[in-house]
């Protein structure tokens, strides 16, 4: 067992648009320009454009705000993975004699042992910090902060995320492990549930 076959699945970034700040603009030009609109400030501070339905205004959510409390939780909790990882594969290499620098430039030469072994399927096991459901956990969780949470960003969100596997697969000689084969099936499952869920909320607010 090469340390390359250990796994980990870093976050996926996405781009954040500028159309709600643009709507924003023209919104207020308008009214400048129109001496008999009434509207206050404050409403039109709430006012957000649907961009799936435009006949559907959204109340509840501000255009593009990045959730960085978020963010921050979500860096914090991938730092301690990685921390983790990194420590296993020092002790390995420790145990063996070897540097990073010996073990990279000759990676056949290091022998995963069983004390390392153990550890690793403990990391990728149920409740482990990179099981299939933790690490889905991650990357959602980081989508939907990136996005300020917008649903209207699912397909900018889900074609990012499959690129992102996809290249895994490419590195990795065409296919995954079956556990990142299964976090990637979590991911797309909690994607769908979000946008679902927000779908139902917007029909109930009307």
């Amino acid at each position: 067992m090469k340390i390359d076959k250990i796994p980990g699945v870093n976050p996926v970034e996405t781009g954040r648009g500028s159309a709600g700040k643009n709507e924003a603009n023209k919104a207020e030009k308008n009214r400048s320009n129109n001496s008999d609109n009434n509207v206050s400030n404050n409403e039109n501070d709430k006012y957000l454009p649907g961009i799936r339905n435009s006949n559907k205004t959204t109340y509840d959510r501000p255009a593009d705000r990045i959730d960085q409390k978020a963010l921050d939780e979500i860096k914090k909790a991938a730092d301690s993975a990685q921390n983790r990882l990194r420590a296993l594969v020092k002790e390995l290499l420790t145990r063996q004699g070897m540097t990073f620098e010996e073990a990279m430039a000759s990676p056949e030469k290091v022998e995963v042992d069983e004390e390392a072994a153990a550890e690793a399927r403990e990391m990728i096991s149920e409740g482990g910090i990179y099981s299939s459901e933790a690490v889905s956990d991650r990357i959602v969780n980081f989508a939907r902060a990136i996005s300020g949470d917008d649903t209207e960003k699912y397909d900018l969100l889900r074609e990012a995320i499959d690129k992102g596997f996809d290249e895994a697969r490419r590195i990795l000689g065409g296919s995954l492990p079956e556990v990142s084969e299964t976090t990637y099936d979590l991911v797309m499952e909690k994607l769908d549930h979000w946008a679902s869920e927000s779908e139902q909320t917007n029909e109930q607010n009307g």
